[in-house]
């Protein structure tokens, strides 16, 4: 037995090889009986999980952290099983999972998706899957699944919210303004929906105001809208958008805002968000100093969480940082590695246009897949940035 006395309350854990002799003594039928007590518990956890989620617990994420081996067991032994319980589970963990997203998590939950979405058990499945894709960066499979599940969804169903805030997001990344908006509408007028949900859906429509390029035309819908945005200790979405729509220091005072709303309450996607926006600024202010390590730190950490848009997206930024240290050839390489990714999101506006410059002279993207790509982006920053320091004579024709 392995005790954990710093948790609360205090832990125990059996030894793995302990736990496979005690099965062993309990036979078939007795080892289903066990499985299936720990499937239930598992069961209330994840709904104590999202009821908890809805007011930003932040008891929430580090418990989801440390019960993830025990969710993800009963999880793959309610499937390998057939019962019924099996996408219930599926579907809270996607609701919940995707404020701290897990790779194996990830993986595990996209493994769920039905071949039609017709019966309730599809419905959930499906929530399960597109919500893993979205994750994943399979923009057009994760709104195949959300559609057909909100097709079926009954408007009072205790998850629809949890799929309409997961395909805003997927519209945002496609770039489906339009789509966004009328989402987030029904998001706005959706009783069963927390607080922070209807405030984030709100602030994506603004958003594509902003990555449109009409920052103006984001904050008059925000001002629309600015009774429903009272999320106040929920986490930092609102402060993150209002840096969107603004930028230079003052988005950057936004952006720390929301990094520090979300890291209180233990949003990690939210803070990761807040966090890429801010590279993006330290970058455009010409703060390189800052900018080389903190873009080094960050494409890691969204790698980690398997948040597939925020990587092409720090890619793309490391693209803008090369050229600004003189590595033009690099940049170009990055950007068209992007560009043929299916899973990278789209972009718009002022960002397209910086890209566009960039992009200019490229032959041939670097080969291989995403980690390569990381691996070569973080390669060329370092060496970039250490000839950079020794001044100009150093970089030209580098």
């Amino acid at each position: 037995m392995i005790s954990d006395l710093s948790a609360e309350p205090p832990r125990y854990r059996l030894l793995e090889t302990v736990r496979h002799v005690g099965l062993g003594h309990l036979g078939p039928d007795g080892e289903r009986k066990a499985r299936g007590a720990h499937a239930r518990w598992m069961l209330d956890l994840a709904a104590e999980l999202v009821e908890r989620g809805r007011e930003r617990d932040p008891w929430t994420t580090p418990t989801l952290r440390r019960e993830l081996p025990n969710l993800q067991e009963a999880l793959a032994w309610l499937g390998e099983s057939g019962h019924d319980d099996g996408p219930r589970l599926a579907a809270l963990l996607a609701v919940i999972g995707s404020d701290a997203p897990d790779p194996g998590l990830t993986e595990q939950l996209a493994g769920w998706a039905p071949e039609r979405v017709e019966t309730e058990s599809d419905v959930l499945r499906g929530l399960a899957a597109g919500n893993a894709e979205w994750l994943r960066g399979d923009l057009a499979e994760a709104d195949r699944l959300l559609s057909a599940v909100l097709d079926r969804m009954p408007g009072d169903h205790p998850l629809r919210w949890g799929a309409l805030i997961v395909r805003i997001s997927n519209g945002m990344f496609a770039g489906r303004a339009a789509d966004v908006r009328a989402d987030a509408e029904r998001m706005a007028e959706d009783p069963g929906a927390p607080r922070w949900a209807r405030a984030t859906g709100i602030c994506c429509a603004a958003l594509m105001d902003a990555y449109g390029g009409d920052p103006e035309a984001g904050r008059r819908w925000l001002e629309k809208y600015v009774d429903r945005l009272h999320s106040d200790g929920l986490d930092g979405f609102v402060q993150f958008t209002r840096g969107e729509l603004l930028s230079g220091e003052e988005a950057l005072a936004w952006y720390d805002e929301s990094i520090a709303a979300s890291d209180r309450v233990n949003q990690v996607y939210t803070g990761n968000v807040a966090r890429v926006a801010r590279a993006a600024v330290l970058i455009r202010l010409g703060r390189y100093a800052e900018a080389v390590p903190f873009c080094s730190d960050l494409i890691l950490t969204v790698r980690d969480a398997n948040m597939t848009a925020q990587v092409w997206t720090m890619i793309r930024l490391i693209a803008e940082l090369l050229g600004a240290l003189g590595e033009p050839a690099a940049a170009a390489k990055l950007v068209r590695a992007a560009d043929i990714d299916p899973m990278a999101p789209a972009v718009m506006s002022a960002d397209a246009e910086r890209l566009a410059r960039l992009r200019d002279g490229a032959e041939t993207p670097p080969a291989g897949d995403t980690a390569t790509i990381i691996g070569y982006a973080l390669s060329v920053l370092s060496k970039a940035w250490a000839r950079y320091e020794q001044g100009p004579a150093a970089t030209v024709g580098a």
